[in-house]
């Protein structure tokens, strides 16, 4: 049994990392759909500014989740438990099982980012000043271009393939994701002692999602309905997370039985959250 699961592990790491690896090599390499622009269009001609959310600290922030669950499941179990072995063993089973579905649909919200900035070729603001294009001091202003041919050598190539890949924000789909998804655990977990503390708490991880969104418009790297359309799909990835992959499994804090021996059983529900119980 311990092998079937260690191999099952595997499996889903490799197809995570595929679905996570293979566009984003294309999409860095092989360019994608061209689009005109419109000659002197002000929404492109915007200058670039360093990244405020950037790519690493966007890394740390979709990974958070884990500890974040970790910690909350210690705190509420810590009560369940006779020794803190067994409450670390309890706790990082249900967090496992939590993330593990996390995991699975920010790669598969990824797969579908990536075919969108692929095959949409929606231009950053920054355009113009990345990409140069080789007629934009000859258009006339007003007037659609559609053959044109970049002519910054200052850049690297994928940087002036990146230009063009603006719809969606990947940094709004992120950002809301793993907030709405620790919101929606929340919603699920705590027990509703205090009607403040609770929405507070949630408010409070939907303005951090919020402000991850929208500095990507003041850093000028997405327009205004990347950002929408980037947290819609961050949210509607959590809903599809919970709802289908987790069951929206309710934790019933009143009934969870004292935990006195290693005997593991199911929680209810039809869950794969496992508990353990007195004998």
């Amino acid at each position: 049994m311990k092998n079937v699961k260690v191999v099952s592990f595997l499996l889903t790491f490799f197809q995570c990392a595929a679905v996570i690896i293979i566009p984003i090599t294309i999409s860095f390499t092989v360019p994608g759909i061209k689009r005109g622009f419109i000659c002197g269009d002000p929404s492109l001609s915007k200058p670039q500014l360093p990244d405020t959310v950037t790519n690493w600290m966007l890394g740390v922030w979709a990974i958070s989740p884990i500890f974040i669950l970790l910690m909350c499941e210690i705190i509420f179990n810590r009560k369940k438990c006779d020794t803190n072995l067994a409450c670390l063993n309890l706790s990082w089973r249900n967090t496992s099982y939590l993330f593990h579905r996390y995991v699975i649909n920010i790669c598969l919200m990824h797969l579908v980012l990536f075919t969108a900035k692929y095959f949409t070729g929606s231009h950053r603001p920054h355009f113009f000043e990345t990409c140069k294009p080789d007629v934009l001091n000859e258009c006339i202003v007003g007037t659609y271009v559609q053959n044109y041919k970049c002519t910054n050598t200052q850049v690297p190539f994928y940087k002036i393939l990146d230009a063009s890949q603006s719809f969606f924000s990947g940094h709004a789909a992120t950002c809301f994701y793993s907030c709405t998804f620790i919101a929606w655990y929340l919603q699920r977990r705590v027990k509703p002692t205090n009607i403040f503390c609770l929405p507070l708490i949630q408010s409070l991880l939907l303005s951090l999602a919020y402000f991850g969104s929208i500095s990507r418009v003041f850093d000028h790297r997405h327009h205004s309905i990347d950002v929408f359309v980037g947290g819609l799909v961050g949210t509607l990835t959590t809903i599809h997370a919970w709802m289908h992959q987790c069951k929206n499994h309710t934790f019933d804090v009143e009934t969870l039985p004292t935990i006195q021996s290693r005997k593991i059983n199911p929680l209810p529900n039809n869950s794969n959250i496992t508990t353990i119980t007195s004998e």
